[in-house]
C-alpha cells in the first residue's frame, strides 16, 4: 500500500493540473512521483489519517465449530454465561 500523502500536497497537485500542467510537470512541481500523481487522479490515495482498512468479505477457512455450535455450545453458554 502506498504511503499516504497529505491533503495539502494533493490539493497543490490538483491546482497545478487545473492550471494546465501535464501530469509529470505537476508532479515534479509538488515533489511527488508520477506514480503517486496517477493514484491521486484515479482517487486511490486518500489524505493522511483518512485511510480506511478494507474489510475482508470472505472466510479464510470453514468454521470448525459449526457442527457443534447450536447443539452443544449454545446450551453450555446459556447454563453458565
Amino acid at each position: 500500500m502506498p504511503a499516504p500523502l497529505s491533503l495539502r500536497i494533493k490539493e497543490r497537485y490538483m491546482a497545478k493540473r487545473a492550471d494546465g500542467l501535464s501530469q509529470q510537470i505537476a508532479a515534479d512541481a509538488v515533489g511527488i512521483s508520477v506514480r503517486s500523481a496517477q493514484r491521486i487522479e484515479r482517487g486511490d490515495l486518500q489524505p493522511q489519517g483518512q485511510q480506511q482498512r478494507r474489510v475482508r468479505q470472505w472466510r479464510p477457512r470453514a468454521d470448525p465449530l459449526a457442527d457443534v455450535w447450536e447443539s452443544v455450545l449454545v446450551p453450555m453458554l446459556e447454563k453458565a454465561p
